[in-house]
């Protein structure tokens, strides 16, 4: 399902790397 939804993984990786940023 991950190849089939390319906008979850979009989100995730968007949601992982404001995560990132905000933690530093």
């Amino acid at each position: 399902t991950e190849t089939e939804s390319p906008i979850d993984i979009g989100e995730l990786i968007g949601k992982y790397a404001f995560g990132d940023v905000k933690k530093e």
